[in-house]
């Protein structure tokens, strides 16, 4: 902010400049948002400050400050003011507060994080997911998939047992993955609680195929998967659509035999066997 000041003495007219600095207080200019993330996953909430430095930073959780960790990283960086947490557990879960300040003034705002259970299961298993409620009866309990209400059926089916809310899901398919969250009311008021399903794809046998100097494995899987053995001269290969092959080199009557190509994945593993019979040398 400029000032032009004019300083008169008779009939002599000095003109000088200054520049005066006006005091800003510490202000937030876009607050911290709520946010629901999934456990195990990172998290960061980020404040836009402003005001005349020096500004000073601190996040709270649940009204005690928090410091630098292993898994808790502070910046401040272009007047933006970071917390990240990786990875995030369900004791994460809370309200967060932030606040700057300087020496002519300070600002706080909120923002609440949701951690949701992270659940796999494996197609075509079935799965119950529960919540523990209180309150004052009677307590009406609904269920919701990405945001849209279930009903009974076949394939979902609602329960209430004492103070236990929970929800059946029989035979599940790829499309079961999603943000499931219970809602409970009563007279007094309402309140929900949600988690995040992932329904993974089991192995499929492979299927045996012999052929001479070469051998291809055809395989259905989940991804990532792994695999174990020796490869000293063969050429092993994984394909875009999961189908493994295994090239051997200068084939003779040495190599025939069984060969077991083995598979796994966090969901299960499964193995195929196949024979090869050297039954001469091809020349070319």
């Amino acid at each position: 902010l400029q000032h032009r000041v004019e300083i008169s003495h008779l009939s002599v007219a000095n003109n000088h400049f200054y520049t005066l600095c006006t005091p800003e207080p510490a202000r937030i200019t876009e607050k911290a948002k709520s946010l629901k993330v999934t456990e195990r996953d990172p998290v960061t909430l980020e404040c836009t400050v402003e005001g005349t430095p020096e500004l000073r930073i601190r996040w709270y959780k649940d009204g005690k400050q928090l410091l630098p960790s292993r898994y808790y990283t502070m910046s401040f960086e272009n007047n933006v003011a970071s917390f990240r947490i990786e990875p995030v557990s369900k004791e994460d879960s809370g309200t967060y507060s932030f606040k700057v300040e300087n020496d002519f003034g300070s600002s706080t705002c909120e923002a609440v994080l949701t951690v949701l259970t992270k659940k796999d299961t494996v197609l075509g298993s079935s799965i119950r997911m529960e919540c523990k409620v209180s309150g004052s009866l009677p307590i009406t309990a609904k269920w919701f998939k990405d945001g849209k209400e279930i009903t009974d059926s076949a394939k979902y089916r609602s329960l209430c047992h004492e103070n236990t809310m929970s929800l059946e899901i029989a035979n599940l398919e790829l499309s079961d993955s999603a943000n499931y969250t219970c809602n409970i009311s009563n007279i007094a008021g309402n309140d929900s609680c949600s988690a995040v399903l992932t329904v993974k794809e089991y192995i499929i046998s492979c299927a045996n195929i012999t052929l001479l100097y070469f051998l291809t494995l055809m395989l259905k899987t989940w991804s990532p998967f792994s695999y174990c053995g020796s490869l000293t001269s063969y050429a092993f290969r994984v394909s875009a659509w999961s189908t493994v092959f295994l090239t051997l080199y200068s084939v003779d009557a040495s190599r025939s035999g069984h060969y077991t190509c083995h598979v796994s994945n966090d969901v299960g593993s499964d193995s195929c066997t196949t024979m090869l019979m050297v039954t001469g040398v091809h020349t070319f």
